[in-house]
């Protein structure tokens, strides 16, 4: 446990924990680097700030490996690496696998950057951006097997403003530690950019745009999707903001792109022809085979 701490923590080997490996709180230039961490009750390694605010700490190439939830919740434990209010952190270079819930969860924490990192076997979301943040780069990272891929979310909160590029997510299963959990490689709700990543076998859909109304200024463009029941899936209920889908390559997939309510299709396949494109949104360029 360190509190108010500058300085480094690194190569420690920490294993056999009941609560949370290493817990760092209102840091003041911290870097958490080339630690080995095994067998813990919630979670790997926890930064957290008391209230929103820059807090600058570097996460860098740590291996995190089977992490429980063993004090229960919904997403408050089981996670590798948890960023909660902590503004300025950096997650890079690391290697986390088997958790009970996500890999990395980014929780109300602004300019985090989430890159570079091979995360496997996750029971919940691989990697979470959620609630009161602005501004997040998911980037460069490899997410093989998990319940979900990565979920860029909770606009109903302030959760806006990021670039989800160039990530391979494949084996995406759904169900887990949330049976409710569909198995969905990326998803984004506002004022966000998706690109260049390459998708296989998501068990609901490569990439969903939006939910309900909580949909706004979304970009999907050159991404490969891959073996999909449905390549895209994008809002439009009503009061869905504007979003934009081209130059996707989209191959074995049941539907490519498809307008949902919520959980419900109401719309044909958007590149079939046989449907009217909703004024919301713009598609072209991609090319389904």
């Amino acid at each position: 446990m360190l509190s108010q701490c500058s300085g480094r923590v690194v190569h420690n080997s920490v294993s056999n924990i009941g609560r949370t490996g290493i817990f760092a709180l209102d840091s003041t230039g911290l870097d958490i680097t080339g630690n080995d961490l095994q067998d813990i009750g919630s979670n790997g390694i926890q930064v957290w700030t008391s209230e929103p605010r820059p807090d600058g700490t570097s996460v860098s190439g740590n291996r995190i490996a089977r992490v429980r939830f063993d004090h229960g919740g919904t997403g408050q434990n089981g996670n590798g690496i948890v960023v909660f209010r902590a503004g300025n952190v950096i997650v890079s270079h690391n290697q986390v696998s088997d958790c009970g819930y996500s890999a990395i969860r980014n929780n109300s924490a602004s300019n985090c950057q989430i890159v570079s990192n091979f995360v496997s076997r996750l029971a919940e979301t691989a990697i979470y951006v959620e609630f009161a943040f602005e501004g997040a780069v998911v980037a460069d990272n490899i997410v093989e097997t998990a319940a979900s891929g990565i979920s860029i979310t909770n606009f109903d909160e302030g959760g806006r403003l990021a670039v989800c590029a160039n990530n391979i997510v494949r084996r995406i299963t759904g169900g887990g530690s949330n049976p409710d959990k569909r198995g969905i490689a990326i998803a984004a709700e506002a004022d966000t950019a998706i690109t260049g990543n390459a998708i296989e076998e998501a068990a609901h859909c490569g990439i969903q745009m939006g939910w309900g109304r909580y949909a706004r200024n979304l970009m999907v463009s050159g991404n490969l999707i891959r073996a999909c029941p449905t390549a895209i899936l994008a809002s439009v209920t009503q009061g869905a903001g504007s979003m934009s889908i081209t130059g996707n390559m989209i191959a074995q997939a049941g539907k490519a792109i498809v307008g949902m309510d919520h959980s419900t299709v109401m719309t044909e396949d958007l590149v079939s022809g046989k449907a009217a494109v909703p004024g919301h949104l713009t598609i072209s360029g991609n090319a389904v085979s």
